[in-house]
C-alpha cells in the first residue's frame, strides 16, 4: 500500500498550502528590502564611475545636446563641479527643453534646491551650482528615451 500512495499525486496536495504560504511570506519579506545592488547605477542612470570630474579651476562645464549622432543625449551626461562653478547647457532648448529632476513627476528628485531652471527657449542655459549636492536634469520631451543627466557638487 504504501507503494501506491508513493504516486499518488493527492499525497502532496496537503503541502500546497504549506507551499503557498511560504512563498507568500518570502516575497513579502524581501519587499522591504530597497537596499540597490552594488551595481546599479544611480541617479538618472550615472553610477561614480560614469561622472567625469571638471573640477579644476580652467576645466571645460558645457553639457552639450542635440547634435552629432547621438542627438538625444546629453555630453557629458553625469558630470561633476566643484560649488560656485557655472556648467553651460548647449543645444536647441524649444527642441530639448530643460528641466530640474528626473522626470516631470520627479522634478524636486536630487539634492533640495536644485539650481537648475525649467528652460524652453534659446540654445544656452548657464547653471551656477552655489553648493554641494547632486542634481539631477532632463528634457521635458525625451526623458522617456534616456534623455536624462546629472551635475554632481563637491
Amino acid at each position: 500500500m504504501t507503494g501506491m500512495m508513493r504516486h499518488n499525486p493527492l499525497r502532496y496536495v496537503p503541502d500546497l498550502p504549506s507551499m503557498l504560504v511560504a512563498g507568500l511570506v518570502a516575497s513579502i519579506s524581501a519587499c522591504g528590502d530597497d537596499t540597490p545592488p552594488a551595481s546599479a547605477p544611480g541617479l538618472n542612470g550615472c553610477s561614480d564611475a560614469d561622472f567625469i570630474d571638471r573640477t579644476a579651476a580652467g576645466a571645460e562645464r558645457t553639457v552639450a545636446f542635440g547634435t552629432g549622432a547621438s542627438p538625444f543625449t546629453y555630453a557629458p551626461k553625469c558630470i561633476t563641479v566643484a560649488a560656485g562653478q557655472t556648467v553651460t547647457f548647449m543645444g536647441d532648448l524649444s527642441v530639448h527643453p530643460l528641466a530640474p529632476g528626473t522626470s516631470p513627476a520627479a522634478m524636486s528628485a536630487g539634492t533640495a534646491g536644485n539650481p537648475i531652471a525649467r528652460t524652453g527657449a534659446g540654445t544656452m542655459a548657464r547653471v551656477t551650482f552655489a553648493g554641494a549636492g547632486t542634481y539631477p536634469y532632463f528634457c521635458e520631451l525625451h526623458y522617456a528615451g534616456g534623455m536624462v543627466g546629472v551635475v554632481r557638487v563637491r
